[in-house]
């Protein structure tokens, strides 16, 4: 069942990203256990303007699947991955102004 919630949360990012231009080497992705911290203070997204996507990939293992389905894409993963038990993936696109 993880997995397959995994792949619904794999999809759903890739399609966000496609409708955005689909280049992926432009975007970044983790894990977290606390989303708002990690993207809005750790990588400074901006809330208003920045373009980002989330979701619950249902277990830290399916995450971490998530995670490495992007890359294979093409996604810089974030050099500071979450602590066990994080489930919660993001994937945000790289501007001047964010801190991968």
């Amino acid at each position: 069942m993880q997995v397959q919630v995994g792949h619904y949360v794999a999809e759903q990012m890739e399609n966000f990203i496609e409708d955005w231009g689909g280049d992926y080497w432009n975007w970044c992705c983790g894990v977290a256990l606390d989303l708002e911290d990690r993207l809005f203070m750790d990588h400074l997204v901006d809330r208003r303007i920045g373009l980002y996507v989330h979701g619950d990939a249902g277990s830290d293992v399916a995450a971490k699947q998530v995670i490495e389905f992007l890359a294979a894409k093409g996604c810089m993963p974030t050099a500071k991955q979450e602590e066990s038990g994080s489930r919660l993936v993001y994937a945000y696109r790289i501007t001047a102004t964010t801190r991968q």
